[in-house]
């Protein structure tokens, strides 16, 4: 299941590279080798501290690609809807949607907001955040 995630992510940022309202610099040209670090506390480092933590489901691992300027948390048991609570949340402290699609299984959104960026996938009892930093952490 965790790999499937991590694909389903990826496919949905390759997916949504060129659509981002701002133009991307050239850290945008990266690939994923790091490898799923299981946690079970929400992690402290300058990549989190630019989002808030969400008030429901469970640190399952984070993807540590903090060389190149991104870091993923993934997390498990939370719904749908308190993953749309959660991007309201976003929104609300400043985060604007480049764009968001999705199927009856899952749904990929893209928000921006000064140098960042997080690249979300959210489905059924799991959410995944991609926060990708242009610049110094």
């Amino acid at each position: 299941m965790r790999k499937f995630f991590c694909a389903l992510l990826l496919l949905a940022l390759a997916g949504l590279a060129g659509c981002a309202t701002a133009p991307m610099a050239e850290s945008a040209n990266w690939t994923v080798t790091a490898t799923p670090e299981p946690v079970t506390q929400w992690p402290e480092n300058g990549f989190t501290a630019q989002i808030p933590q969400p008030e429901s489901g469970t640190v399952d691992y984070v993807l540590d690609c903090s060389d190149s300027g991104h870091y993923g948390i993934f997390l498990k048991d939370i719904s749908l809807a308190e993953t749309s609570a959660y991007l309201n949340t976003l929104t609300s402290q400043g985060y604007v949607q480049a764009i968001s699609d999705g199927n009856s299984v899952s749904i990929g959104t893209m928000l921006q907001k000064e140098n960042v960026t997080l690249s979300i996938a959210q489905g059924e009892g799991t959410l995944g955040i991609l926060i990708t930093v242009d610049g110094t952490v």
